[in-house]
């Protein structure tokens, strides 16, 4: 608790795409199933920081809507 640091998430590019060979591989899924990604910057002390890409079997997704 002594060493923290408040950060900000930014989404800077969201969406879906294929797999394809390599992360299919890595998710053990089918080349053309879809991933679902997102892309944002994190920033600390009002700076960017890093930028992380997320990708998960859009399969994965368990949504509810009611």
């Amino acid at each position: 608790l002594e060493h923290r640091i408040e950060s900000f998430k930014e989404i800077v590019d969201s969406g879906k795409e294929p797999a394809h060979e390599k992360l299919a591989h890595y998710f053990r899924i089918e080349p053309n199933t879809n991933l679902l990604f997102r892309t944002y910057c994190v920033f600390t002390n009002r700076q960017a920081t890093m930028m992380i890409t997320e990708k998960f079997p859009e399969s994965s997704i368990d949504v509810q809507i009611n």
